[in-house]
């Protein structure tokens, strides 16, 4: 434990900072085959090394990097491609957050016919759905239990 400790210190203070001027990082030289860490411009003069510049010790690497080009209408069309995908990722994320918020917006909407005491009934042949009573509604269809049903909050329209 106690060789440990000094060696943590000197951890800790290396991570700050400490002991390592900043001038030796940034004037160390590149060894000349090392591949540069940062440029701004790959055959241009950015007043340095350059990626190209990299490959003049091997005629073919400098040849193949020299003839390498982008199709244009390849470059389009993979763009268009992304762009369609994340159209289709972003409606896909939509439609999750309507599912969520309609479930939601039925479970609210069945909390609040409970405490009004309301009941939504459908007529079965017609389709239609409305708002009655609850001890109306449960007599409704007990006298004709064909015509009229009890619709479940899960099956509750955000219209009714």
């Amino acid at each position: 434990m106690t060789a440990l400790l000094p060696r943590r210190l000197v951890l800790r203070l290396l991570a700050a900072g400490f002991g390592w001027p900043p001038a030796l990082a940034s004037a160390a030289p590149l060894p000349d085959r090392a591949p540069p860490s940062g440029f701004t411009l790959v055959n241009g003069t950015a007043g340095g090394r350059t990626l190209a510049g990299t490959f003049s010790g091997n005629a073919r690497s400098a040849a193949v990097w020299r003839s390498w080009s982008l199709n244009q209408q390849m470059l389009r069309d993979r763009m268009q491609d992304a762009a369609n995908k994340m159209r289709q990722t972003g409606e896909i994320l939509r439609s999750a957050a309507r599912g969520q918020s309609d479930a939601y917006d039925r479970a609210n909407k069945g909390f609040s016919y409970y405490m009004r005491g309301l009941e939504v009934l459908e007529n079965t042949t017609s389709g239609a759905r409305r708002n009655y009573d609850r001890d109306y509604a449960d007599l409704l269809v007990k006298s004709d239990p064909l015509k009229y049903r009890l619709v479940p909050p899960s099956q509750y329209r955000t219209t009714d």
